[in-house]
């Protein structure tokens, strides 16, 4: 949710934006009323998600009918798309993508009400390395960066860097603005805070013996030196614990980090995913620094429009792929409707699994003898709650709302305020988006955990966290739209990167392509456009020989 940054509050240009005129894009918003003592509320938990048909073995209907395409993309997250995006791109276009639920995006999926879009899981985007030619290349086809300077440095567009303030932090009962906040620790806690980004620094801008830097993005041009692999054999925990990081804060802000970015939390998360995460980003532009992040009320939902924007008639959602069989380099794939209830054949020479691997796991039954299990993801829960006055947020002494706001005495990754970055100045309802990752158990047993208890013990739990800072919240809540993801996105667990297995994936099996972002084992955007993009390089490949 957040990024680490010491950036102190200060008034920007982008604030005064705000007296501008808004543009609000999303999804649907489905809601049904909840009476409680408190509130009224309207609360959604939303549909089972198409997949556990395959899990529960539906019988599905026999085919009806056959379709025939060079390459089938199955997946309609940021993986898939960039495939279909970078195929288009190229002018190719006997493709076709398919996507099991009603909306494509994967965990870049939005919602929307009549007060804002808001975001039901990825929401920002990092300033990107300029090395990263690809990303930046379509950033500037669609204006989020406007142009460059003569040193060949972006601009970004302003409406979509975070408006100030960017970050808070509920902390020893104060909100205390930046996360870390620059003021309100005590001496030894900032002296570690100190050493802990030293530590960092001593790490930015090294390269391995392979030439490539040790930490860099996409994860595939980063360095595979053994002294970086080190450190993907121990936890982010016995690391903090080998370096003498002692005090709860910094073992607290770790943790929080790992368990924002990463969904698992400092015992789980490797060491080398937790440098990743503090020294891979290094952009730069000529009118931002390096720790800023564009944003947008839906999240990234917008940048999965501009992937999806110029391949849509070769989409097709509520298409579930349940079946595949090889024979001759010639892939039969059934598709089920889960609209219309029907069944079709899809055949293809190149097959793309945009999929997570707990999806492949059961379309590949029989075709490999891959070790699944060390893909490990756990749940999440986001909430987008609707409130009739934004002033509870910020109380009566009229403190700073920012962009991210942090609690640090809670289990949760606290809220986003979705409204930030509208630019009606005195609207006075907003959404906030919170969230929160369960991690302290087996994702299995979490699964059960989640989906055991019912809609309003959700609502009365994400109420009682959010008393903690705004103890007249539940006064003001209109409506709760709630999202459980029962497998939130890949987790780098400890030895993950080093896997044999995800390097195998990324390598693909003949015709049969992995383009999803737990191939690269960290769940970014970023990350999802370059499987796309490499594997649509090889797709190219193919159909020019």
């Amino acid at each position: 949710m957040s990024g680490a940054s010491d950036k102190p509050f200060v008034l920007s240009r982008r604030d005064f934006l705000k007296t501008g005129a808004g543009l609000v894009t999303g999804s649907l918003f489905f809601s049904c009323d909840v009476s409680t003592n408190t509130t009224r509320v309207s609360e959604s938990v939303g549909p089972v998600p198409a997949g556990h048909l395959l899990r529960d073995g539906l019988a599905f209907p026999e085919p009806e009918t056959t379709t025939i395409t060079k390459v089938l993309i199955a997946g309609g997250g940021i993986g898939g798309l960039s495939t279909a995006y970078h195929l288009h791109k190229n002018h190719f276009t006997d493709f076709l993508l398919i996507e099991s639920e009603p909306t494509l995006g994967g965990n870049s999926q939005s919602g929307k009400n009549e007060v804002s879009a808001y975001p039901y899981g990825a929401h920002y985007l990092p300033i990107p390395d300029l090395h990263n030619t690809e990303l930046i290349q379509f950033l500037h086809e669609h204006n989020i960066i406007t142009h460059f300077d003569q040193n060949g440095k972006p601009f970004y567009n302003e409406y979509y860097l975070c408006h100030e303030a960017q970050e808070r932090l509920l902390y020893k009962g104060l909100w205390r603005l930046g996360f870390p906040p620059a003021h309100g620790l005590s001496q030894t806690e900032k002296q570690e805070l100190a050493r802990f980004h030293s530590v960092i620094e001593n790490y930015k801008g090294k390269k391995g013996t392979d030439g490539k830097p040790f930490f860099c993005i996409p994860v595939a041009t980063s360095s595979t030196d053994p002294v970086i692999n080190a450190l993907d054999q121990i936890s982010a925990a016995d690391y903090m614990k080998q370096h003498g990081f002692k005090t709860p804060f910094i073992h607290w802000y770790v943790n929080y980090c790992c368990k924002d970015d990463f969904g698992s939390d400092i015992n789980t998360t490797s060491a080398w995913a937790l440098l990743h995460y503090f020294c891979a980003r290094n952009g730069e532009a000529a009118n931002a620094n390096s720790s800023e992040v564009l944003t947008w009320p839906e999240g990234n939902a917008f940048l999965a429009e501009k992937l999806y924007h110029n391949i849509g008639p070769r989409c097709h959602t509520n298409h579930l792929l349940y079946a595949i069989s090889e024979q001759n380099n010639v892939f039969t794939c059934l598709v089920y409707n889960t609209v219309a209830k029907t069944s079709k054949k899809i055949i293809c020479e190149q097959l793309v699994l945009a999929t997570p691997q707990f999806v492949n796991k059961r379309l590949l039954k029989g075709l490999t003898t891959v070790e699944w299990d060390s893909f490990r993801y756990y749940p999440w829960l986001v909430a987008n709650i609707t409130l009739s006055d934004s002033s509870v947020l910020t109380g009566q002494t009229g403190h700073t709302l920012a962009w991210d706001n942090i609690l640090y005495d809670s289990p949760s990754l606290g809220y986003v305020n979705a409204t930030h970055q509208l630019l009606h100045h005195r609207q006075k309802k907003t959404v906030i988006t919170y969230y929160y990752n369960f991690c302290d158990k087996t994702p299995s047993e979490l699964r059960k955990y989640l989906h055991s208890k019912d809609e309003l013990f959700w609502k009365q739990e994400i109420i009682r966290d959010l008393e903690k800072a705004h103890r007249s919240i539940p006064a003001h809540i209109e409506h709760i739209d709630i999202k459980l993801l029962g497998h939130g996105m890949i987790s780098p667990t400890v030895g993950f990167r080093s896997n044999p297995v995800r390097c195998y994936l990324e390598a693909g099996i003949g015709n049969l392509h992995f383009a999803h972002t737990d191939i690269s084992g960290i769940s970014l955007f970023e990350e999802g456009f370059y499987q796309g993009s490499r594997v649509a390089k090889k797709l190219l490949t193919h159909a020019s020989t």
